[in-house]
């Protein structure tokens, strides 16, 4: 296999609006704050969580989210859980 294309890992740190991130969650440093891949995702009072909870961000859980990025770290309004759109992940097959 031979690539076509490489594009950067990460988000960048320029702030803007409707940032979204489709990864696995490779780290869980507290309650609401995470990282998908090397993307760092904080979570607030006000994000909306379709499909499960903020307890169900857990490491190696595909996970989608939308925010603002500010400072690098994407501030999420939305939180999704419908890993299986894309490939299951471990969490997913551990609960079927």
């Amino acid at each position: 296999m031979a690539a076509t294309k490489i594009t950067p890992d990460g988000l960048g740190t320029a702030d803007r609006e409707d940032t979204a991130s489709q990864a696995l969650v490779t780290q869980v440093v507290a309650l609401g704050v995470c990282y998908l891949g090397t993307g760092h995702v904080q979570t607030s009072a006000g994000t909306t969580f379709d499909g499960g909870t903020l307890n169900d961000i857990l490491i190696d859980a595909y996970r989608e989210v939308q925010g603002w990025l500010v400072g690098g770290i994407v501030n999420a309004t939305r939180v999704e859980f419908d890993c299986a759109s894309t490939f299951p992940c471990s969490v997913c097959m551990r609960s079927r």
